[in-house]
């Protein structure tokens, strides 16, 4: 850490920091207006002095900011430790930021549209369900099922890996290759019985749903 009274600090242990001599001090670099880029795995890392710390990670930007808890947007370095850290430098502090993050975000912005009352998994690839119907999140690219614009209510895992989706348009089974609708009618919810047997909750009862 380069401080603006030319004194130099170092992490000990992660607890606490250390002065270190002033000869390594100068060697330190100082801020500037330019914008600091680290490229990590899959991320991009840029901070500008007052604009806050952008990730970008699968074509999805994230700008974090004082209100997200960054001790000041007025960030004058960065750096990454190779271990999980990011670390910024700023008028008011530092900050430790953990790369790639637990946390991300997404939303309409990205377009995920409607309220998302499911998700579910096949592999690494995630499909959520919504009230405008089912997406498909693959390498960070988000798209619509198509067909499937109505909302889902619930989605359910198979032994065999494909998903069940309970609709407002039906049944449908989901694999990675497509989608395939067994039932019509508001299907609000599904459990998974004996192979290949599930059991609707519709607006006039249960059934049995047997697949071909």
């Amino acid at each position: 850490v380069h401080t603006s009274s030319g004194k130099g600090y170092r992490l000990h242990n992660g607890k606490g920091l250390r002065a270190i001599p002033q000869r390594l001090a100068d060697r330190l670099t100082h801020a500037s207006d330019s914008i600091m880029n680290i490229n990590l795995a899959g991320i991009t890392v840029s901070a500008r002095p007052g604009a806050g710390v952008e990730l970008r990670q699968y074509g999805l930007r994230r700008l974090i900011t004082d209100g997200d808890g960054l001790c000041s947007t007025a960030i004058n370095f960065i750096t990454y430790n190779k271990r999980h850290t990011l670390w910024g430098a700023t008028d008011r502090g530092v900050f430790a930021m953990e790369l790639p993050s637990p946390f991300s975000c997404l939303t309409e912005a990205q377009g995920l549209k409607g309220e998302v009352y499911s998700i579910g998994m096949i592999g690494d690839v995630v499909f959520f369900g919504t009230l405008q119907g089912v997406f498909r999140l693959e390498g960070g690219r988000l798209t619509q099922l198509q067909g499937m614009n109505l909302a889902c209510w619930q989605m359910e895992r198979l032994p065999d890996g494909a998903l069940l989706a309970a609709t407002a348009s039906g049944l449908y089974r989901i694999t990675l290759r497509g989608m395939t609708k067994l039932t019509d009618g508001n299907t609000l919810s599904v459990c998974v019985g004996t192979a290949g047997h599930y059991y609707t909750g519709e607006m006039d009862g249960v059934y049995e749903v047997t697949e071909k």
